[in-house]
């Protein structure tokens, strides 16, 4: 029975240290926040079509999103690469917890880090819209969200 004692103290921290940053995060520990994802390819042509870009917009648009992919995509990997790390450490019979809590920093600055980029490159797609456009964009995202309320309202 004391073999098992420390396996029970590792996995009761693991949870604890989860539900806690889970917490922090604003997330509710015990139902996941329901996931909004991105915009499918036929919203983001029906929105290019609503906003009428030009032709170079059009193109710096494409541009800059396929350099924003690809950002996004090396911070998610580098995010499940330290979740790993950290999960393995938790594993252990005796974690380090400095390691841990390190491990933890380095995740939340990940995030912190992918919210940055996401909201430059939202702040660089506005500096490519004349004043219509943005007006209209502006409109787009406040109707978007107005949905999106309303899913999370049924969902409760």
């Amino acid at each position: 029975m004391k073999r098992n004692v420390p396996k029970c103290l590792a996995v009761l921290l693991g949870v604890l240290c989860l539900w806690g940053g889970a917490t922090l995060a604003g997330a509710d520990p015990v139902r996941p926040a329901v996931r909004h994802p991105g915009m499918t390819p036929n919203q983001r042509r029906e929105i290019v079509k609503q906003l009428n870009l030009t032709d170079s917009q059009r193109l710096a648009v494409q541009q800059r999103r396929a350099s924003f992919r690809k950002r996004m995509q090396e911070l998610k990997n580098d995010i499940a690469l330290k979740s790993v790390e950290r999960d393995t450490e938790l594993e252990k019979k005796a974690p380090d917890q400095a390691k841990v809590h390190r491990l933890t920093d380095e995740i939340g600055a990940l995030k912190n880090q992918r919210s940055q980029e996401n909201n430059n490159h939202q702040a660089e797609f506005e500096k490519l819209l004349t004043p219509a456009q943005l007006e209209k964009w502006r409109t787009i995202l406040k109707d978007r969200k107005s949905a999106v309320a309303d899913v999370d309202a049924a969902a409760d």
